[in-house]
C-alpha cells in the first residue's frame, strides 16, 4: 500500500548499513541497528516507529554490514514483516 501526501506517493529508506565502529564490541557480531536497547527493542526500532506513527507505510531498509542479524529482528520469523514489539 503506498502512501500519498499532497497526492505524491511516499517512499521511506531508512539506510541501515554502517559497522558501528564506535559501538564495538557491540557490534562485532550484530549491525549497528540491531543492537539491543533494553532488552527488548532494537535500534532500528525507533526509527521504525517513528515511521509508523507517521503514517507512511511503504518502507524500505537499505543494509549492508551483517545484514542476517538485522534481518531476524524485522522478519520476526514472518519474511517481510515488522511489528512493533509490544510497550509493556
Amino acid at each position: 500500500m503506498n502512501t500519498r501526501i499532497a497526492g505524491k506517493t511516499v517512499l521511506t529508506i531508512i539506510l541501515a548499513g554502517g559497522k558501528g565502529s564506535r559501538l564495538a564490541p557491540m557490534t562485532d557480531q550484530v549491525a549497528k541497528p540491531a543492537v539491543p536497547f533494553m532488552g527488548t527493542y532494537r535500534l532500528i526500532d525507533f526509527s521504525l516507529s517513528n515511521i509508523v506513527h507517521s503514517g507512511l507505510q511503504d518502507v524500505w531498509i537499505i543494509e549492508q554490514y551483517l545484514p542476517h542479524s538485522l534481518n531476524e529482528h524485522l522478519a520476526g520469523g514472518a519474511p517481510g514483516i515488522w511489528t512493533a514489539p509490544a510497550v509493556a
